[in-house]
């Protein structure tokens, strides 16, 4: 997705999303590879009340949210996530990045939308982060 942001002299942002698919075919890919859009959203499990996401709440928001959105494959890393607060006090806390690589579309996004809100709301996060990016894929 490219954003484009009209800033300064006190106007608002603008934003204008490329063509999706326009941006696959620019991808120089070897004769075996595809391009596809690659995903990833990254999950803290640090809740405000000072609680962690357990294992078991992490699959059934996995089995019962993710998968159904995305079947046909995806992939979960845990790791350790680290940032600086506002106050400059560095934070840690285990976090989870999903990974999948689609062919962009409406439909995706509306699940990607309702993964990252979800979440949010039940496991009382600030965010989701999401990355996106195209890659040549071969299997």
């Amino acid at each position: 997705m490219v954003l484009a942001f009209s800033a300064g002299l006190g106007l608002a942002p603008s934003y204008r999303v490329s063509a999706p698919m326009q941006a696959l075919t620019q991808v120089g890919c070897t004769p075996s590879g595809r391009a596809f859009a690659r995903l990833e959203l990254l999950f803290g499990t640090t809740k405000r009340d000072g609680g962690s996401v357990s294992e078991t709440e992490w699959l059934a928001f996995l089995q019962n949210e993710i998968t159904p959105r995305f079947p046909d494959g995806l992939t979960v890393l845990t790791g350790l996530g680290q940032w600086r607060t506002a106050q400059g006090q560095v934070t840690r806390e285990t976090s989870r990045m999903l990974l999948i690589w689609h062919a962009p579309g409406p439909q995706t996004e509306a699940h990607v939308a309702a993964i990252r809100s979800l979440y949010r709301q039940r496991f009382d996060q600030d965010s989701v982060l999401r990355a996106d990016s195209i890659n040549c894929v071969t299997f």
